[in-house]
């Protein structure tokens, strides 16, 4: 039987942000440009956590996003390209917004995972 799919869930309404969306999705900061990028639509991951071909890691590169990634060259569309201004930076690198650092689920991560608001992001 054909999965259905839920209309509207997930789903971003025209001028809503895209940190306001509430649904899981690890988000950063472009170390280039300063903007909010989606970790799956760049290369985060490979730049965060390179290995060369044997499996050997090597030294992080700067996290960017889909436009300023030489690599890509160009937003990727899926929401519109934002400043990363008034969210939260936590220690796990990620950005939350004030409404996710106040819920229970954050203060869960703080108490058992060690996980910790670092500071707002001030500029653009």
């Amino acid at each position: 039987m054909p999965r259905r799919r839920l209309r509207g869930r997930g789903k971003r309404r025209q001028g809503q942000s895209v940190w306001k969306v509430r649904c899981v999705m690890s988000v950063f900061r472009c170390s280039a440009c300063g903007c909010v990028e989606n970790t799956a639509t760049s290369n985060y991951w490979g730049l965060r956590h390179p290995c060369d071909a044997d499996g050997n890691t090597l030294p992080s590169l700067p996290a960017l996003c889909s436009e300023c990634d030489p690599a890509i060259g160009k937003w990727h569309g899926r929401f519109p390209k934002q400043s990363a201004k008034g969210l939260v930076l936590a220690s796990d690198g990620f950005l939350y917004s004030k409404e996710d650092v106040a819920s229970d689920n954050f203060k869960w991560r703080e108490q058992h995972q060690g996980l910790e608001a670092v500071r707002e992001i001030t500029e653009d």
